[in-house]
């Protein structure tokens, strides 16, 4: 009988890993951070561009046959505020690059030298230490 030697996560997190049995068992744990970074920015800018339009209303209006001549808001400089800026906010904050948006991002891990380094107006906090 073969044994589990590997589990590999797809994602970031080990969440929804036992990581105690793992161990226990000798089962080696692995994850693909990375592997969605880019999928993940590219559906959070479709959302944004989808808010800002106003999509999901107008989709329905016109379904039901009533025509309304609005076409929403526009991204092109506006304000845009990251919550995380780890890999994805990162993504994100480059994919926003040709919106010509003015950037807030927030981190409470930041890693100072990467939101300096990205320009704008990104904010930063010192880790804290929670018990």
């Amino acid at each position: 009988m073969q044994r589990a030697k590997l589990l590999v996560r797809f994602g970031v997190g080990y969440d929804k890993v036992d990581l105690k049995a793992a161990s226990a068992n000798g089962i080696a744990i692995a994850r693909t951070t990375g592997a969605n970074t880019t999928a993940v920015a590219e559906m959070a800018l479709t959302m944004m561009l989808s808010a800002r339009r106003r999509i999901n209303t107008y989709q329905a209006r016109a379904k039901a046959g009533k025509w309304v001549k609005d076409i929403g808001n526009e991204i092109i400089g506006g304000t845009v505020g990251i919550i995380g800026y780890g890999c994805i906010g990162q993504r994100l904050a480059k994919l926003l690059g040709g919106f010509e948006c003015r950037i807030l991002a927030y981190d409470p891990f930041p890693k100072k030298e990467i939101m300096e380094a990205d320009g704008g107006d990104r904010q930063y906090r010192p880790r804290k230490h929670y018990r």
